[in-house]
């Protein structure tokens, strides 16, 4: 099995993942498990791209901010 990412926020209804890498999320309507006991099956429902910081702006790498 390939790991693609780790649970970073869960309750009793949904588990939040984040991804490795960007562009490497599963697909919209995969179906996901955790290595964990007991072992909790997910459907991937929502893919999103966001900053780390809540409320930061997202900027290009290259841009200059000078």
């Amino acid at each position: 099995m390939n790991r693609v990412g780790e649970v970073v926020e869960s309750s009793t209804k949904v588990f939040i993942a984040r991804s490795q890498n960007l562009g490497e999320s599963p697909s919209f309507g995969y179906f996901v498990k955790t290595n964990s006991s007991p072992v909790v099956y997910g459907l991937v429902y929502e893919i999103l791209t966001e900053s780390k910081e809540p409320g930061r702006k997202p900027n290009a790498l290259w841009y200059d901010h000078g």
